[in-house]
């Protein structure tokens, strides 16, 4: 009787079965067993099949440092229930991947049934029917002939699950070690070969079985994807910032703001209790001490911290995450080039050196010829961990005066030498803490960081592209950072000098002749961005105000550009941008300067609509600020144009005071805003 051979292969991969039996028409007594797709799973999923995952795992050297991938998930557990119906058949079995291709000429079922079987003189418990021996030399040991059967070798490393032969009593003991730590099941088996005697591990000195190559016939595991999910094992992320002056968080907002992130300010409606003048900051730990325990925080939660003043996002929260997941620390703080506030402590010093060497030489980080880190040592204005570690060490703030040198100069404690001996002195373990050496997730300051074509912040020294800047020192760095902000938050940002009204451009200049007809004496323009719609909303919001004006038939809650200094800025615009525009297109119109300008503000607790009217305006722009709500369309039932489909930014164009009457419907969901710019319908007409 042929010996029964399970072939694991996923349901919608029938490409790869049509080439199974193509290359394999001979086989007999064979069956698919369904394998596990790793992608369409979650962490939950597989605790629910009763399996769960190394958490502690990373991938051999030789692949660098790296978590198991969705697919290499899947199909861990996709073997693993194979080993279980060999448990259950109580009989030896080969299990093939669907990607397998026999060499007839030397397949021998009878064979390795014989080998596998109690009459066998040397005991093989797992037999390959493919290896492939990796690291030949790094375990001499190995690699030797089978003391009997010359066709038979110890293999050194085999590395490989294509096709392979496995008795009963292997599959129990490969269960009992596996299933509650996953890891890539090729990695499983030599790991077993080496430090399990219970289970004698054999592999054929001349393969029977080859691989389809993967260029040929692409593997689903192959995708480099990491189901993060797999190792979440915490309820909540908490991003935070604290600053107790939040006029100077502006531009740490704003960009949390463009990538969606929940930052919360700890310091908010909160007193500063030190001066910050050279050394200080200790209430920042003594904020975030009182916030991880708080009834908020969960000891396993995530905790994420950046300086609230000199930082902005360059990057979204989950991709902050993920890579904090990827690198698997307990706590990872940001890193600098320099030793501050203690440059002159040498012990200080040289222990973040020696810090940095165990990092680089270990076995987690397996490149010490790469070269080195200049961001050796910690910065304290940057860091991400678990909730019960940072409650752990930050415990110590009561007594920092009794270690932190830097009291010596005032009565406050500063934070970043606090954080520095405490990272010093911690256990070695290098999951616990480490840095951020590689600006992975944060970036400190360094003026040769730049932004990619496709948009990423990029760092030549580590060749990576991070997630934070930190504009540390910023006294004598704030042209870089303002740089960088302007490049990867608000293209509007002025740097180095100020717009008309101390205030940053928000409107595109030079526009000349830019313009399309959208019907019926209906001009649409390219105005502005969506950056710069949001920074004008923020403008406006942050001013309040919103009013009508005194005997406006048509009140609506409107605040003038007067108001934000923002009104020579327009008016400069709308003269050299609109005003060829419009003396093109409506020629021999003349242009008498700009009447009034103001942004409008529908919401569910104010004004939800407007009703049908015109312009006090010789010709009206209308600009969409934004599209986060429902209703609220603004319309021209004459000429049957609507807004719903303008883009943000875009700015419609049209004879205001007779043939182009228009009303905005009703709101009834969230908040609209809108810029109005009337023109001057006669000389010295102004409001």
């Amino acid at each position: 009787m042929k010996m029964k051979k399970l072939v694991i292969n996923l349901p919608d991969r029938k490409d790869r079965r049509d080439l199974f039996h193509t290359n394999n028409s001979k086989l007999q007594d064979w069956r698919y067993i369904e394998a596990v797709n790793g992608f369409d799973i979650s962490y939950q999923d597989v605790l629910d099949m009763g399996y769960d995952v190394d958490r502690e795992w990373r991938s051999v050297p030789a692949a660098g440092v790296q978590r198991m991938k969705k697919g290499e998930i899947g199909c861990s557990i996709s073997h693993l229930n194979c080993w279980k119906e060999v448990v259950a058949a109580d009989e030896p079995m080969i299990i093939m991947e669907d990607d397998t291709i026999i060499n007839w000429d030397l397949w021998d079922e009878k064979y390795y049934e014989e080998v596998v079987s109690k009459a066998a003189i040397e005991k093989c418990d797992f037999l390959y029917l493919q290896h492939n021996d990796a690291y030949l030399n790094e375990k001499p040991e190995h690699n030797f002939n089978h003391p009997t059967d010359e066709k038979l070798i110890n293999p050194n490393y085999p590395y490989n699950m294509t096709a392979y032969v496995l008795t009963p009593k292997a599959a129990s003991i490969l269960i009992k070690n596996f299933e509650k730590k996953l890891i890539v099941v090729d990695e499983y088996l030599p790991m077993v070969h080496d430090y399990n005697d219970d289970v004698s591990i054999w592999a054929l000195k001349d393969d029977s079985c080859n691989q389809i190559p993967r260029t040929e016939n692409k593997s689903s595991i192959e995708v480099n994807e990491y189901l993060v999910d797999i190792f979440q094992d915490y309820k909540n992320v908490h991003f935070c910032t604290i600053g107790t002056d939040e006029e100077k968080t502006k531009n740490l907002f704003t960009s949390a703001r463009k990538h969606d992130i929940p930052l919360k300010n700890l310091g908010h409606n909160a007193e500063w209790e030190d001066d910050m003048e050279g050394f200080g900051g200790g209430p920042k730990i003594k904020m975030m001490y009182d916030f991880v325990n708080s009834e908020e925080v969960d000891d396993m939660d995530i905790v994420f911290f950046t300086d609230g003043y000199d930082t902005f996002f360059v990057d979204d929260g989950q991709t902050i995450i993920d890579r904090y997941i990827e690198l698997d620390h307990d706590l990872l703080w940001a890193g600098e080039t320099h030793l501050w506030p203690c440059e002159n402590d040498d012990e200080l010093s040289q222990a973040h050196g020696v810090k940095y060497n165990q990092y680089r030489i270990t076995e987690k980080n397996p490149d010490p010829n790469k070269p080195a880190s200049p961001y050796i040592f910690l910065n304290s204005g940057g860091y991400i961990g678990r909730a019960w570690i940072i409650k752990e060490l930050f415990s110590e703030y009561k007594s920092a005066k009794d270690f932190c040198t830097s009291t010596d100069h005032n009565s406050f404690v500063d934070d970043q030498e606090f954080c520095q001996r405490l990272f010093v002195r911690d256990n070695p373990n290098w999951k616990r803490q480490t840095l951020d050496y590689d600006c992975y997730i944060f970036q400190t300051n360094d003026d040769t960081v730049s932004k990619l074509p496709n948009g990423q912040m990029y760092n030549p020294k580590t060749n990576t592209c991070g997630c934070v800047y930190h504009g540390n020192n910023i006294s004598v760095t704030w042209k870089t950072y303002e740089r960088l902000y302007q490049d990867h938050v608000d293209p509007t940002y002025n740097y180095g000098q100020e717009s008309a009204g101390g205030v940053p451009s928000l409107f595109n200049l030079n526009q000349y002749g830019r313009f399309d007809v959208l019907e019926k004496d209906m001009i649409i323009v390219e105005f502005m961005d969506r950056s710069q719609c949001g920074a004008l909303i923020d403008m406006a919001m942050k001013n309040g105000g919103f009013a009508s004006l005194p005997g406006d038939k048509f009140p609506a809650q409107e605040i003038r550009l007067r108001e934000l200094n923002l009104w020579e800025q327009v008016c400069k615009v709308w003269e050299e941008s609109i005003y060829p525009i419009v003396e093109k297109y409506w020629s021999p119109m003349e242009m008498y300067g700009m009447r009034d300008a103001f942004i409008m503000r529908y919401a569910m607790d104010t004004q939800r609509s407007l009703n049908l009217h015109n312009d006090a305006s010789l010709v009206t722009g209308s600009v969409k600020l934004n599209d986060d709500y429902e209703g609220g369309e603004l319309i021209y039932p004459r000429q049957g144009i609507s807004n719903s489909d303008v883009r943000v930014g875009r700015m419609i164009l049209f004879p205001g005071m007779v043939t182009h009457g228009h009303q905005s419907t009703p709101l009834t969901k969230g908040e609209k805003f809108s810029l109005t710019m009337w023109s001057s319908r006669y000389p010295g007409d102004i409001i």
